[in-house]
C-alpha cells in the first residue's frame, strides 16, 4: 500500500515538473524566436516574409508551434518583432485529468503552455 502512495506521489511531482518545464521552455523559445526573427528582418531589408520564417524555424526546432508573429515599427525607432508560441507538456497522467467532466478545461489550459515574447525586451 505505502509502495502504491509513494509511486502516486512520484508521477505527481513527475508531471508537476513536466508541466512546469514546458511553461518554462515555450517562454525562452518564444524570445529566441522573437530575437531570430529582429535579426533576419534587419538583415534582408526588413522582409516580414523571411522574419516570419526565421521565427517558425526557431520555434519548430524546439517543438513548438507559433500561434502568432506581428512586427510593429513606432516612429523614429527599431522595429518590434513579437512571437506567440505553444507547446503540449509531456505527462504521464495529468493528461488524462482533460476528459473529467468538470476539470477538464483546466486541464487542457494547463498542459498546453504558451507564450508572447518581443524582440528588444527583457521578461
Amino acid at each position: 500500500m505505502v509502495f502504491i502512495v509513494v509511486g502516486a506521489i512520484f508521477v505527481a511531482l513527475l508531471d508537476g515538473f513536466g508541466v512546469f518545464s514546458a511553461w518554462q521552455n515555450v517562454r525562452g523559445d518564444a524570445k529566441d524566436a522573437s530575437q531570430a526573427a529582429f535579426q533576419s528582418l534587419l538583415e534582408h531589408n526588413n522582409d516580414p516574409t523571411v522574419a516570419r520564417q526565421a521565427a517558425d524555424s526557431s520555434l519548430r526546432q524546439n517543438g513548438d508551434a507559433m500561434t502568432s508573429f506581428s512586427i510593429s515599427q513606432p516612429q523614429g525607432s527599431t522595429p518590434q518583432v513579437t512571437v506567440s508560441a505553444t507547446r503540449e507538456a509531456k505527462t504521464y497522467v495529468f493528461k488524462y485529468g482533460t476528459h473529467l467532466p468538470l476539470v477538464g478545461g483546466l486541464f487542457k489550459h494547463m498542459l498546453r503552455a504558451h507564450a508572447t515574447r518581443s524582440s528588444g525586451t527583457d521578461y
